[in-house]
């Protein structure tokens, strides 16, 4: 059963029995109090020290990988004398290692990455962060003391600290999960979509570790059972809500609770968070804020006040992260292009074959409602309206998929070497062009034409707010999987959302996704 099945159905966790000094629930008298769940179970501090012990692995190979292939280039290729360092430069260049390698784990360790559970492309953020500066800071102490030492080993060090930090961090949380260690059961407790939606999220997000263990209807646990007291939370256990609770996680294994309510349950929390406290269960609150960009909220909190102050960053519309974008986009798409003229070539002659075009333009709205010829490889029939009028004519499954998606599977219109290029995404290269014209981004939301901005409906307005791009979110989020309304929500959550290292992991995320040929047609 799944877990978001599972949120169906109510946990009679509270059913009345006879008063008692402590709590009685009914499910719960035969709860092992020392349950941790299955499997053995570190210390939080052993975890942590395997978490850091893995990154300190990662920063040694990469000095390792890079000094054996500086060694090669310079013995094999360049025939220098390199290796030749006496036993103490060699020895004070291990020392500045050593020092520097300690750098990134106290940035992580401040950061919160050995004792937070945090998403993969979060924590890639802050490490890609740290190692740049260490790197930086290398360079610099290289230069100031005049060391006799391979550039090329210092610079090759660093870059391959990128590739295995995380693959160390992946990796151990792996093995870390295997011995039932990184696994932490959690609890949710919420009722409707906001429940069903956190369930869904962990169940995403398995680098977090987290694990639906159980749900408690929010509705249920906080009913009024006292008409006397309608403002106090009693239950028909007759006991204390904190204890409730710590019974409910015990039954559970649950180390962590997720409250997640509805809009009209925030109001009775109150006592909910003061019982979790008064039993130290460590928990989340998701709250049901919705239409908002939630990667752009930004927290404030003030002295002696249990206020937080929601502040949105609306960072697409601010000129420097404009700049910033556009200057990414043409860097990275004039290099790309430069790097592909061969396969254009290629590929061109043999779009050519069948004697039509290479290239295909299509009409698309832009950026503030702009038109623009959207460049691609010709992957369809010359006489591609014919055939698709034809079929839309005598075939209404056909034609009512059109209607619902403005695409048709195993569409009769492509070619065979159009086939191939839509599978592996391949016929969108040219718009590179587009890129570098200023009409569309390397990341950002679908290429639409007139008539689908207009069932967007409300949310037209973010897509207008931003370039269409090469890909973005519904690229690697199922392409053809998902259904348009999906792909809607994933435009709007990209331009609510935006920022550099979004788009950058969002690139990442595409390679795995055309490789994979996820969603393609």
């Amino acid at each position: 059963m799944s877990i978001v099945t599972a949120l169906n159905k109510d946990i009679k966790a509270f059913e009345a029995v006879a008063p008692a000094t402590a709590p009685r629930i009914a499910g719960f008298e035969n709860v092992n109090t020392s349950s941790r769940g299955k499997g053995t179970r570190l210390t939080p501090l052993a975890d942590r020290f395997m978490l850091l012990i893995g990154d300190l692995g990662a920063l040694a190979f990469a000095q390792i990988v890079a000094g054996s292939i500086a060694f090669g280039i310079n013995a094999q290729v360049l025939n220098t004398e390199f290796g030749a360092l006496e036993a103490g430069e060699l020895t004070s260049r291990l020392i500045s290692i050593g020092f520097l390698a300690m750098l990134p784990i106290l940035w992580w360790a401040a950061k919160g990455h050995y004792s937070k559970r945090t998403p993969f492309w979060a924590e890639a953020k802050e490490i890609v962060k740290a190692i740049a500066l260490v790197a930086l800071v290398d360079g610099f102490l290289q230069y100031i003391v005049k060391d006799y030492f391979s550039r090329l080993w210092m610079l090759q060090a660093w870059i391959w600290a990128l590739l295995f930090v995380p693959m160390a961090r992946i990796g151990m949380r792996h093995v870390l999960k295997r011995y039932g260690s990184w696994t932490a059961p959690v609890l949710i407790i919420g009722s409707r979509e906001n429940a069903a939606e956190a369930a869904q999220v962990l169940e995403d997000e398995p680098y977090l570790g987290y694990e639906v263990a159980g749900t408690l209807d929010l509705a249920e646990l906080t009913a009024d059972h006292n008409a006397a007291d309608p403002a106090s939370l009693l239950y028909r256990a007759g006991g204390q809500l904190s204890a409730a609770l710590k019974l409910a996680c015990e039954k559970h294994g649950a180390r962590f609770v997720v409250l997640a309510p509805s809009p009209e349950e925030m109001a009775s929390l109150d006592n909910i968070l003061r019982a979790l406290h008064r039993a130290r269960i460590a928990f989340s609150i998701v709250p049901p804020v919705k239409g908002i960009g939630a990667l752009a909220l930004e927290a404030g909190n003030f002295f002696s006040h249990d206020l937080v102050m929601l502040t949105l960053a609306d960072n697409l519309n601010r000129p420097m992260a404009r700049l910033m974008k556009r200057s990414f986009d043409l860097v990275v798409a004039s290099a790309a292009l430069l790097a592909l003229l061969p396969f254009f070539w290629v590929v061109s002659l043999l779009i050519r074959l069948d004697g039509g075009p290479a290239f295909y333009g299509h009409r698309r709205v832009g950026e503030k409602g702009r038109e623009f010829q959207c460049r691609k490889f010709r992957t369809m029939h010359v006489d591609s309206d014919a055939i698709l009028k034809q079929v839309l004519e005598n075939d209404p499954l056909r034609a009512a998929e059109w209607a619902r998606d403005q695409k048709l599977r195993n569409d009769p219109r492509v070619t065979a070497i159009g086939e191939f290029l839509r599978k592996t995404s391949l016929d969108e290269l040219p718009q590179l062009l587009n890129v570098i014209r200023g009409e569309m981004s390397l990341v950002g939301p679908r290429p639409v034409t007139y008539a689908e901005v207009l069932r967007y409906g409300e949310d037209a307005e973010y897509y207008l707010a931003a370039k269409p791009g090469i890909t973005g979110l519904w690229q690697v989020s199922g392409r053809n999987e998902t259904t348009y309304m999906r792909r809607v929500e994933l435009d709007a959550w990209y331009v609510k959302n935006w920022s550099l290292w979004q788009d950058i992991a969002i690139m990442f995320k595409t390679f795995p996704a055309v490789l994979l040929r996820r969603g393609a047609c």
